[in-house]
């Protein structure tokens, strides 16, 4: 596709045998997309317009993926605690919303959020050399999440999936626990996406392959469920039961913190109240319980959205 300004003469170019064509490259944020292959050569789909250049990354660097950070219980323990965060990424220039009115593709800030509360907007800083802050958060065992999400100045989130970083990381009191690396809570699908890849990881317990019946203290596996009620739905063996995927290493592999599974999921309608739960169990599929007696799992909501319509066909269309 060329884009050109046309030159005319001072004749109506009907009536001259040619008009010269200055090509001026092709423009940015004009074309309308769905994916970057219907987009000009260079140029990249986002937020559904083609712009020129690569849309901007971003990834967390610190925590590391799965540390771990000890809880120490007792009558001093403070109620929250502060977390080093170091943020880094490319093809992003942070600039004061305020000094982009232009709201140009390339600039924007990154909003950071610790457990999906927003804790910091970053507006200036070299992301390629990463930027430094600390945040405060709640001190509670179990699993713990940060994201980093990339916006232009309007507030729009760039949509690339590369513009958000996200980190699992653990507050650990020694217990098992497990949390979810993918999909992250509030992640939005199209209600007609009936697969999906899940990724989740464990602490002072090991997910193998399932072999047998026997029961272990340290390791099994983890089932995938919907739209169950938990921890309620441990106690119920129906509910319990009806689980989308059993979360376990391919046979053979060796003990593992963590796995990836492409799991079915129900489609849903737009708008619709989900959850994804992910809970520990025996390699019988009974319940693993922890040493209060309760079952170790986690419960994130993910929300379910109307698919863009379809083009209209006009093939065959008679004029």
């Amino acid at each position: 596709m060329t884009y050109a300004v046309r030159v005319a003469s001072s004749l109506p170019c009907v009536l001259v045998l040619a008009c010269s064509v200055v090509d001026v490259g092709e423009p940015s944020g004009v074309f309308p997309c769905e994916t970057a292959d219907e987009c000009p050569s260079g140029q990249s789909c986002v937020v559904g317009k083609c712009f020129a250049g690569d849309p901007p990354t971003v990834e967390i660097v610190t925590p590391e993926d799965e540390q771990a950070f000890p809880y120490v219980p007792g009558p001093d323990t403070p109620d929250t605690i502060d977390v080093s965060i170091k943020v880094s990424g490319a093809n992003l220039e942070l600039i004061d919303a305020a000094s982009d009115l232009g709201n140009e593709f390339g600039r924007g800030q990154v909003v950071v959020f610790v457990d999906e509360e927003e804790v910091e907007t970053l507006t200036f800083g070299s992301l390629a050399s990463g930027v430094d802050l600390v945040a405060s958060m709640a001190n509670t065992p179990g699993p713990h999440r940060i994201r980093a999400e990339a916006r232009f100045s309007s507030g729009q989130a760039y949509d690339n999936v590369e513009a958000t970083g996200t980190r699992l990381f653990w507050i650990d009191d020694g217990n098992p626990w497990v949390g979810f690396k993918s999909p992250i809570p509030n992640q939005r699908f199209s209600f007609e996406e009936i697969e999906i890849d899940v990724t989740i990881a464990v602490i002072n317990f090991l997910l193998v392959p399932t072999v047998g019946t026997d029961r272990y203290p340290d390791r099994g596996h983890a089932h995938l469920l919907f739209n169950k009620p938990f921890p309620d739905c441990e106690f119920d063996a129906a509910c319990r039961g009806d689980y989308l995927e059993v979360l376990v290493p391919p046979a053979g592999s060796e003990p593992s913190t963590s796995v990836s599974v492409p799991s079915g999921i129900p489609s849903s309608a737009a708008g619709a109240d989900s959850t994804l739960s992910a809970v520990i169990s025996h390699n019988d599929h009974s319940s693993f319980l922890n040493s209060s007696g309760q079952p170790v799992f986690e419960t994130i909501p993910i929300v379910r959205v109307a698919a863009p319509a379809p083009e209209p066909d006009t093939d065959g269309d008679e004029g």
